[in-house]
C-alpha cells in the first residue's frame, strides 16, 4: 500500500510582517480567491483525517510566492512580489522552501512504497 499525504499549497492568506507594505492598499484581495484556496484548507483538514495522513498546510498566500510553482515557473512571483528586491525574493524562497522541503523529504523516505499524494484546491 503507498503512502499517503496530503497537501494544500493555498491554505491560508497570512502575510509576515516584512510584507505587510506590498497590500498596504489592497487587503481585501487577500481575502478572495486570488488570496488563497477558500474552502481548500477546511477540506484538507478532512481529507487528512479521514484517511489518516500526514497533512502539509501553507498558510501564507500565494500572493507571495506560489508553492504550487517550481523555482523557474514565471508565475512563480504575483504582481506584488515580482519587483521586490533580490534579498526580499530570498526570504520569499525560505517561506517556499519552509513549505516544501518536509513534503519532499515525506516522498524521499517513503522510496519503494510509492506515495498518493493528494494536493487540495479550490476553484472558482
Amino acid at each position: 500500500m503507498p503512502a499517503i499525504i496530503v497537501s494544500c499549497e493555498h491554505a491560508g492568506n497570512k502575510v509576515p510582517a516584512a510584507f505587510q507594505k506590498l497590500f498596504k492598499n489592497h487587503q481585501k484581495i487577500l481575502n478572495t480567491h486570488r488570496g488563497y484556496d477558500l474552502g481548500a484548507f477546511h477540506l484538507a483538514q478532512k481529507i487528512a483525517s479521514e484517511l489518516q495522513a500526514p497533512l502539509f498546510l501553507n498558510r501564507y498566500t500565494r500572493l507571495l510566492i506560489d508553492c504550487n510553482r517550481s523555482t523557474h515557473n514565471r508565475s512563480l512571483f504575483s504582481e506584488f512580489t515580482k519587483q521586490v528586491s533580490v534579498a526580499e525574493k530570498e526570504k520569499l524562497f525560505e517561506l517556499y522552501h519552509a513549505y516544501r522541503n518536509p513534503i519532499e523529504t515525506f516522498i524521499r523516505e517513503s522510496k519503494g512504497k510509492g506515495v498518493l499524494h493528494l494536493s487540495i484546491h479550490s476553484f472558482t
